[in-house]
């Protein structure tokens, strides 16, 4: 009885830890991930990035304000990595600073101090031995200075007339020396410039040819049934993705405005051929709630931006799935792995 007992009880934790642990696969599958995205600028700017999961118990925020970027991460409240800096830290920080520097101020006044009065001793002390050095020192300097321009005098006479036949014959056999050398120092940079050219000129063949080469086999490729196919499938996989992701809630008003009026007209242009796109494809809602006003007279940018959506994991596994289990796209992976990166 008591192996039996124990063996129930084996059993029952068993099944207690599959149901926590399927429990939680069908919260990673099933639970969405809410995003927010918020942009604002009037007089200050204002962005950031929200990102909340299973009823806010894990979030992460990344943004910017008053100049700085910052991030948190947050898991039921408690913030796990943030650089944001609060009020209390910031004037605690800012009295330790004031400290030091006070203190460093002070030290370096009392050093100042003692080394001008150090040096002010060694000056008085210098002038008084230096007053007599001086006149001693300079009636030997004037004797050394008569005798030696005697002799240097008489000897400069004598290996004048030396020095000057020497000089001539050295200047004409480096003449001839330095011409030589000069010829064969240019047909040594000629030959070397010739075999860098040449050798640069063959790899800008190669690999002409071999972008050649590589082009003829993408054409190739993107001409068989089995790559046309794949990219059916892969289109309509990622269109049910965008569905899916497409943010549910879209508010904007944005007044923008060049110095040249027309950038402005160009850009409401373009605007208005994404508005009528989006009203067609994808939704009324968001044309409806989104406010773009321009402003012609002068340079300005300003408004707010507001969009919130979510994401289940489980749709996007379920469209890979599709995609990896069809044979056209298998087909073609292998078409590409054996003509394109072989």
């Amino acid at each position: 009885m008591d192996y039996v007992e124990v063996l129930k009880l084996i059993g029952i934790i068993i099944v207690y830890i599959l149901l926590i642990a399927l429990a939680l696969l069908c919260l990673v599958l099933f639970v969405p991930v809410r995003y927010r995205i918020y942009a604002k600028k009037y007089e200050k700017t204002d962005a950031y990035l929200k990102i909340n999961w299973l009823f806010r118990i894990v979030s992460v925020k990344v943004g910017y304000k008053k100049g700085k970027e910052y991030y948190r991460f947050r898991v039921f409240g408690i913030p796990f990595k943030t650089n944001k800096i609060t009020k209390k830290n910031k004037q605690a920080k800012s009295k330790n600073q004031d400290k030091k520097d006070s203190k460093v101020k002070k030290n370096k006044a009392s050093k100042n101090k003692s080394d001008k009065i150090k040096e002010l001793d060694s000056k008085v002390n210098i002038t008084d031995s230096t007053k007599d050095s001086k006149d001693s020192s300079a009636n030997e300097i004037k004797e050394m200075f008569n005798n030696t321009n005697d002799n240097i005098n008489d000897n400069i006479n004598d290996n004048i007339s030396d020095n000057e036949e020497k000089e001539v014959n050295n200047i004409n056999a480096n003449t001839v020396d330095s011409e030589n050398k000069d010829i064969v120092i240019k047909k040594k940079s000629c030959t070397k410039k010739r075999k860098t050219l040449r050798s640069r000129f063959e790899k800008i063949k190669r690999v002409v040819k071999k972008t050649y080469n590589k082009l003829s086999d993408v054409k190739l490729f993107l001409k068989r049934k089995s790559t046309k196919q794949a990219l059916k499938v892969v289109k309509k996989c990622g269109i049910k993705i965008l569905r899916h992701i497409k943010p549910r809630v879209c508010k904007a008003n944005v007044c923008f405005g060049f110095e040249q009026p027309d950038k402005t007209g160009k850009l409401l242009a373009s605007i208005g051929t994404v508005y009528a796109w989006i009203a067609c494809n994808v939704d009324e809602k968001y044309v409806d709630n989104v406010v773009i006003r321009p402003d012609f007279s002068k340079e300005i940018l300003e408004g707010y931006v507001n969009i919130k959506g979510r994401l289940m994991i489980s749709v996007l596994l379920v469209n890979l799935f599709k995609l990896m289990n069809n044979e056209s796209f298998s087909r073609a992976k292998y078409n590409f792995k054996n003509s394109i990166l072989s």
